[in-house]
């Protein structure tokens, strides 16, 4: 269930920021602390492309202070209740990016 409701408010979120010359509008994935964060639109420079190798339960993420790239782990600050536990899920998207999401599954 969880999950298509995240499918929903992926496809609701669209990138239409107005951004300077040589930057384009992408959504990225912030740090989350529960399970239903969506990518937030921020501008980057046109070219950028997060190309840093990581594992499945990381994603490939900008440091814009110091351009560099680094690997996050989703559910490094999702904390789930009792009975549950963190899990990296693809979802469908219509735009791209279109990154993993940390989501609250029962423990089995």
């Amino acid at each position: 269930m969880a999950l298509a409701k995240t499918d929903a408010t992926q496809e609701a979120i669209t990138c239409n920021l107005k951004c300077g010359e040589g930057r384009a509008c992408r959504l990225q994935m912030p740090q989350c602390i529960n399970a239903q964060c969506n990518p937030i639109p921020t501008c980057i420079p046109e070219d950028a492309e997060c190309i840093k190798w990581c594992p499945d339960d990381e994603m490939c993420m900008f440091d814009w202070a110091n351009n560099s790239m680094y690997c996050d782990s989703l559910c490094a600050t999702v904390r789930c209740r009792a009975g549950y536990e963190c899990d990296v899920q693809q979802v469908q998207c219509f735009t791209t990016p279109c990154p993993p999401v940390a989501v609250c599954e029962r423990s089995d």
